[in-house]
């Protein structure tokens, strides 16, 4: 099977910026999703390669004063970026593996950056709807569609975020499932080593053709975080935050 090299991989991912305008539905309905109906699915396709990607796309939803913290399974703005934001980042693994993205119901920009000011870190605003919605989809996506197949997992920002939450919680209590990982991207979001440490299930990849491990893309620098941001697509810095939990000089931009 054939893995992304990181420059075509890095390419692909700052291609286009996650950002969108604020949109209609609401998130009232906080039951499960139902991932056996197609239009669940961003990407759901014929199987035609001997291996799969799961992809979680970044944060695509930005909330007016009106709206909800997080958005609905049909929120228009975030449907019609998703697209747009698949095309620039998922489409590259097309040509070697079967690409599964599921829609969820993320949240928006600006909560991301109210659970930022109030906790310091980002990970709360990612475990409500966002990580229940994509595990639905994984258990959908393993029971009726993976059929054995060996699989990577990628996402960025938020979905960086979510799936690694995922494979903390959930590839923990499902073996089963983990043995069969080719590799996880994280990318846009930090991995550090207390996440290691407190998951001893998980390690870095040691190289590019490893295989079972993170494979991890982040900012460095001694730049201001609104020049990284705005250098790999963000508007401004008022949405980039240095981190406490990464090193000197690395820095997070939430909502790219």
């Amino acid at each position: 099977m054939m893995l992304m090299t990181p420059a075509a991989l890095m390419l692909a991912l700052f291609n286009f910026a996650g950002c969108s305008g604020s949109g209609k539905g609401s998130s009232e309905d906080r039951g499960p999703v139902d991932y056996s109906l197609s239009g669940r699915w961003l990407s759901r396709p014929d199987i035609t390669k001997e291996t799969d990607v799961f992809y979680l796309y970044p944060t695509l939803y930005n909330r007016s004063e009106t709206e909800p913290d997080y958005a609905a399974n049909d929120n228009r703005e975030m449907l019609e970026a998703a697209e747009l934001i698949y095309d620039g980042q998922a489409s590259v693994f097309q040509e070697s593996s079967n690409v599964f993205a599921p829609y969820y119901r993320q949240a928006s920009l600006e909560h991301e950056a109210e659970v930022y000011r109030e906790t310091g870190s980002l990970d709360d605003a990612f475990k409500g709807l966002p990580l229940q919605d994509a595990e639905a989809a994984l258990d959908y996506y393993f029971e009726n569609l993976n059929e054995g197949r060996p699989f990577i997992l990628a996402g960025h920002s938020q979905g960086a975020a979510i799936l690694k939450e995922l494979l903390k919680t959930y590839f923990r209590d499902h073996p089963e499932y983990y043995q069969r990982m080719v590799a996880a991207y994280i990318v846009g979001y930090s991995v550090t080593q207390k996440d290691l440490d407190d998951s001893p299930h998980l390690r870095f990849a040691s190289g590019e053709t490893d295989t079972g491990g993170y494979h991890k893309l982040e900012y460095r620098g001694p730049a201001k975080c609104g020049k990284q941001c705005g250098k790999h697509g963000g508007s401004s810095g008022q949405h980039c935050h240095k981190s406490p939990e990464l090193a000197a000089g690395r820095y997070l931009c939430p909502g790219l």
